[in-house]
């Protein structure tokens, strides 16, 4: 210890080994009383400089570096009261424990806790008198408790009244929930005699509009009496059948309920159904009510839906719409002769605009597939389609209709696409779209041609493959090439000429000179990205 002239009392006492000292080491240091510091007075100006000047505290890594010596070996030097106060003072670093640790704790401690308070609320609830419990339902007077502090006698509990009248307790109607943690689980539906009460007003709608009602009406359709059926349909008719079906769940409770009542009631379900068509079919949930109507209706209510169709501007609105184009391709299988006609009549003029539309030219490719032949006025449908080909042979969406009727072999269509070919040959073949409709052309023609002999669509053939040998171009370079071989270095072009030397054994007259203008440019094909494909062909490989 070091007596320190100013101060009558020991500063600090080390330990004389050489482990690490902590701050726990140092003494209790007795401040000095005021009598010693009037005594003793400071400079003002060193005072502040002493207070002032950083006091670091030696880490415990600088103080096992350097060990201190024994007492009598060296003397300790002198610390001054302030810097020992300010280590006296600075706090201890202490390590906590990790993160995972103290939350798991924590949580533990919660749940522990929680348990507490609601065996503590058990216990409060059961001691009540139940003479007590009884007055209180009589009069309508629920009053629950709650301990909402963490042991009984922190805090009082707090009392909730509810005033529930006995009109308003009879009105209300229990239905079954369904429980997300039990997958087995299938509710009851409520009681026969719930559905007419609550037909009435909007319970039952309500109720059919919840995933667990409308799950326990569809169970108890399918695994119910015919009663039950009866009073559930009952109970739909007596609600608004489109705020029914313009719901999904209750459009369910719809659907199944078709299947399962006879046609009398049936009748009256198609009625209104008929009468809210386009609306229905329009709507995301309402067309599938649609839809499972004509599945399971007659064929005298399956006429009252579909000759709907026999207007215009009700056939353009539902065709255009993703949802109405679906029912409208249903109803193809159900509509009657006079409809057919009635529809071929409307998209006469319309041809252009509906095959462009890509919803409105699956269903005329539809069309024509289940009507092709059976009708005059669907034949004259497809002419008017190839004698649009100026607009739809370069549309996205127009060349599928195109190439439906060319399949489907009319020969006027036929004779029709030869004739626009021949007049555009050099522009169908610089187009990605138009060269989709010529090769199906070719195909046709092909497959109507025989081998060796000289038939009308055989000479057709060869006059195509003459017009694209015949045809000069005149390149970038100056050069002057036939069509045929630069479309066989187009991107677009070299998929009609790949098809036709793929096929050259089917050609007339044409193939030996096609044979000969290809070995002439054959070096300048072989080089090229899209001439190489057509050298392949040409050989047998492709």
């Amino acid at each position: 210890s070091k007596v320190d002239p100013n101060l009558d009392q020991p500063i600090c006492i080390l330990s004389d080994t050489n482990e690490s000292v902590s701050a726990t080491k140092l003494t209790t240091i007795t401040k000095p009383d005021a009598q010693s510091k009037q005594e003793t007075p400071l400079n003002k100006t060193d005072t502040q400089s002493k207070w002032e000047s950083p006091i670091t505290k030696p880490s415990i890594q600088s103080m096992k570096e350097t060990p201190l010596t024994k007492p009598g070996a060296q003397s300790v030097q002198e610390t001054p009261f302030k810097q020992v106060m300010a280590l006296k003072n600075k706090p201890v670093f202490r390590p906590t424990a990790s993160l995972p640790q103290q939350v798991v704790t924590d949580w533990i401690a919660g749940c522990v806790e929680m348990m507490d308070r609601r065996r503590k609320g058990k216990d409060s609830l059961s001691g009540r008198d139940e003479g007590q419990c009884g007055d209180r339902g009589a009069t309508g007077l629920v009053k629950v408790e709650e301990c909402t502090g963490e042991t009984a006698t922190d805090k009082e509990g707090v009392v909730i009244e509810l005033n529930l009248s006995t009109s308003s307790i009879s009105n209300l109607t229990s239905f079954p929930t369904v429980p997300s943690f039990d997958p087995e689980y299938h509710p009851q539906p409520p009681t026969l005699a719930t559905f007419s009460h609550q037909a009435t007003d909007t319970g039952f709608l309500s109720y059919c509009q919840t995933p667990s009602g409308s799950g326990a009406l569809q169970h108890q359709l399918n695994n119910g009496d015919q009663k039950t059926k009866e009073k559930i349909f009952q109970s739909v008719m007596l609600c608004d059948l489109l705020d029914m079906v313009t719901n999904h769940q209750s459009c369910q409770v719809v659907q199944k309920l078709c299947s399962c009542v006879g046609h009398d009631m049936l009748e009256k379900l198609v009625i209104p159904v008929s009468k809210q068509f386009i609306t229905l079919s329009l709507h995301p949930s309402g067309h599938q009510a649609v839809l499972a109507v004509l599945a399971v209706a007659s064929q005298d209510q399956k006429n009252m839906i579909t000759s709907q169709l026999e207007n215009e501007n009700t056939l353009l609105q539902l065709l255009k719409d993703k949802h109405g184009y679906f029912v409208v391709q249903r109803c193809l299988p159900y509509i009657q002769a006079e409809t057919i006609s009635c529809i071929a009549k409307s998209l006469e003029c319309r041809v252009v605009e509906v095959g462009r539309h890509p919803k409105a030219s699956a269903f005329l490719q539809e069309f024509f597939r289940q009507f092709n032949g059976k009708d005059r006025l669907v034949d004259i449908l497809q002419e008017k389609v190839m004698e649009s080909l100026h607009c739809l042979a370069y549309s996205d969406t127009g060349i599928w209709l195109v190439q439906t009727v060319i399949q489907l072999g009319h020969q006027t269509a036929i004779t029709m696409a030869i004739g626009w070919l021949e007049n555009n040959m050099q522009n169908v073949l610089e187009d990605c779209n138009a060269v989709l409709v010529a090769r199906s052309l070719v195909q046709q023609l092909l497959a109507r041609s025989m081998k060796g002999i000289q038939n009308t669509w055989s000479q057709a053939m060869d006059r195509l493959v003459d017009k694209m040998m015949d045809t000069m171009v005149v390149v970038v370079n100056g050069e002057t090439l036939p069509l045929i071989i630069v479309a066989a270095m187009h991107h677009a072009g070299h998929i009609m000429v790949q098809e036709v030397v793929r096929q050259k054994e089917w050609l007339g007259e044409s193939r030996e000179k096609m044979k000969r203008v290809m070995e002439q440019h054959r070096l300048r094909l072989r080089v090229d990205t899209y001439g190489c494909l057509v050298v392949k062909g040409l050989e047998g490989w492709m």
